[in-house]
């Protein structure tokens, strides 16, 4: 997929070639009554990304939303079931509340909308032939959980040879060692962690 390797951040993230993914920013994960993630730094992170978008889609990068669905025969809500922890299925259910976007992160026309019943945003979805139609080489990943869904799409994205970037004020962990822990791996083994405010920067 990849011409001559691109070696400098401001090479990866050139607007031309570059995506923007969203992942998993949905009603359940966000609710009052979710156990996952802080809560403080999940409503930091709301405006933060918000404001992002919008510079971004000025530059006209494309933006991909992931967003998490679950059904009575998918294995992760086995597994999780199995382990006696709440599972979210009625949660995530197709067409639900919970698994719907928060209100304050939307798609708009132009944008892809993408749902994936695993972890993993590329396994049994169209992501990677929706990427490749247009040429992206390079994915920025945003939003929750940093040691679960967005590092395990970054890491897969790396095994396809995207160029991985995350920008790590707009990525939250399921608690904070295990973000930073999450980035720690990503920044050694699959890509690079950055800020919000560096790519603003490249990208004028």
């Amino acid at each position: 997929m990849r011409g001559k390797s691109l070696r400098t951040l401001e090479e990866q993230v050139a607007a031309s070639h570059t995506a923007i993914l969203v992942i998993d920013m949905q009603n359940t994960f966000f609710a009052e009554d979710s156990t996952l993630g802080d809560k403080a730094a999940k409503r930091a992170l709301i405006p933060r990304l918000h404001q992002f978008l919008d510079k971004v889609r000025s530059k006209r990068l494309p933006l991909v939303f992931v967003r998490m669905v679950q059904t009575d025969d998918d294995a992760t809500l086995r597994m999780r079931m199995r382990r006696n922890r709440p599972s979210g299925g009625d949660n995530l259910r197709p067409g639900s509340w919970g698994a719907e976007l928060i209100p304050e992160i939307q798609t708009k026309a132009g944008d892809i909308l993408i749902e994936k019943t695993r972890y993993n945003a590329f396994l049994n979805t169209p992501l990677d032939a929706r990427l490749r139609s247009r040429g992206i080489t390079t994915l920025v990943v945003t939003g929750v959980y940093t040691n679960v869904c967005v590092g395990m799409t970054a890491c897969d994205g790396s095994m396809r040879n995207y160029y991985v970037v995350i920008p790590k004020d707009l990525v939250v962990g399921t608690d904070e060692s295990l973000h930073e822990s999450a980035l720690l791996n990503i920044e050694r083994f699959f890509g690079t962690v950055t800020s919000s405010e560096k790519l603003m920067r490249i990208w004028g």
